[in-house]
């Protein structure tokens, strides 16, 4: 759509029936785990982009926590 940051609208608080809280966060290194995350907010499901990856470095996660405690889960499957 002409005129639309649909990367700024994914990371406003979504609600709906299958999903609720942050869907897209970045941010600067590896995102934490539990309640004091502060990637806390994130629905099931929701992902967060590490802008600061190297190359081969993992740089996209998924939560697969809730919404008060995330459990970030990278989606290459590295460790």
């Amino acid at each position: 759509m002409a005129g639309s940051n649909v990367a700024a609208e994914l990371g406003m608080n979504q609600i709906h029936p299958d999903f609720e809280g942050i869907f897209l966060q970045f941010g600067n290194g590896v995102p934490t785990d539990g309640t004091s995350s502060p990637q806390a907010g994130a629905g099931r499901g929701g992902l967060y982009v590490n802008t600061g990856g190297t190359d081969g470095a993992t740089v996209l996660y998924i939560n697969a926590g809730t919404l008060s405690s995330p459990t970030w889960t990278n989606v290459a499957g590295e460790s």
